[in-house]
């Protein structure tokens, strides 16, 4: 598999998380000197650095890279767009990655953005976010059936799913950003 993995240079944390969680057990342990070894033995095996999430799928659909490190979500996406490409959950487990919404102290209309975030919640809405985007709902009253509900449908048994201590990781993201450009990307 030489030169065929890839992974958005943009993702660098995720992927040293995923490093963590392999070695360690922990996706907080970015630090830890069996992780970053297995990023650089991962590098110097020809891992593949693309500018940006979207240009992995690219490269999955020109055959560039077979192997990818990619939230499930996007992989869903890749195949509304036609990519071949599939998911797969590693027994080690896999990072959580959480998106959020949120209304500024300061926005100019705090009315129209609560109706907004209220929308957002509607099973319709969320039903439409895991058609085109591939998110699952994040309220109860939304199940997924049918194709939809098979296509976004986890493996059976579900897959450990680890929520970083953003307490911690926070505190690394910096000096993992430092070494990643130093050790992997190079700059």
């Amino acid at each position: 598999m030489k030169g065929k993995v890839g992974v958005g240079d943009i993702n660098y944390f995720y992927v040293c998380m995923a490093a963590a969680l392999a070695t360690a057990g922990d996706p907080n342990k970015v630090e830890d000197a069996a992780a970053r070894d297995l990023v650089l033995k991962l590098n110097s095996n020809g891992l593949r650095l693309y500018p940006s999430t979207d240009s992995i799928g690219a490269g999955v659909k020109s055959g560039e890279i077979d192997v990818g490190l990619m939230w499930h979500a996007r992989v869903l996406m890749w195949q509304n767009a036609g990519i071949p490409v599939k998911a797969q959950f590693p027994t080690e487990g896999s990072v959580l990655y959480l998106s959020g919404m949120v209304v500024p102290k300061n926005a100019p209309n705090k009315a129209g953005a609560y109706r907004y975030l209220n929308a957002m919640m509607e099973p319709a809405a969320q039903r439409g976010f895991a058609d085109r985007m591939g998110y699952q709902p994040t309220v109860t009253n939304s199940p997924l059936e049918g194709a939809l509900g098979q296509r976004l449908a986890l493996p059976d048994p579900a897959p450990r799913m680890m929520l970083p201590d953003y307490g911690i990781v926070g505190k690394l993201q910096g000096p993992t950003s430092e070494w990643w450009a130093k050790n992997v990307r190079r700059a």
